[in-house]
């Protein structure tokens, strides 16, 4: 190992920046979530529902796109982002069932995305913790950036 990969590879540079300027996004929406469920009428109770549908919907994503997509990257990629933005602008939705099952599909998202990384750290066989530690980096960084800028927006 001469140099640290995310300085030296070009490639894992554009990948670092790419996932996390799309969990930055939706890192926005997950710190805002609770407050649009409570202003469209919901409870936390209805909170906690539509948190564990998300959750279900990442199981789905898990099991049914890896059985679907096995093997292509850019499909995972594309594919996935094209699955975060669509739903990123739902959820921006006012009414209930239309914001749960976008939830289901932003889960779906998060799945595909996942996916993606584990199989982009196939593409590095001697590196592959690095690779991995790298993106799932990004991936938190974005969520952590994100969930800040909404924070502080929510307060002015």
């Amino acid at each position: 190992m001469s140099s640290w990969l995310l300085l030296s590879d070009n490639r894992m540079i554009k990948l670092f920046l790419g996932f996390m300027a799309i969990f930055l996004s939706l890192g926005c929406i997950r710190f805002l979530f609770p407050f649009q469920i409570i202003n469209l009428g919901g409870d936390t109770t209805f909170i906690s529902f539509v948190s564990a549908i998300f959750s279900g919907g990442q199981i789905i994503g898990f099991l049914l796109i890896g059985l679907l997509f096995p093997s292509n990257r850019t499909r995972f990629l594309l594919g996935g982002s094209f699955l975060f933005l669509l739903m990123a602008s739902i959820s921006v939705s006012v009414i209930p069932v239309v914001l749960t099952v976008a939830r289901i599909f932003e889960g779906i998202g998060y799945g595909f995305l996942f996916l993606c990384i584990i199989s982009i750290v196939s593409q590095f066989p001697d590196r592959e913790g690095e690779v991995l530690g790298g993106l799932f980096a990004a991936v938190f960084t974005g969520l952590a950036i994100g969930q800040g800028i909404a924070g502080i927006l929510w307060k002015f």
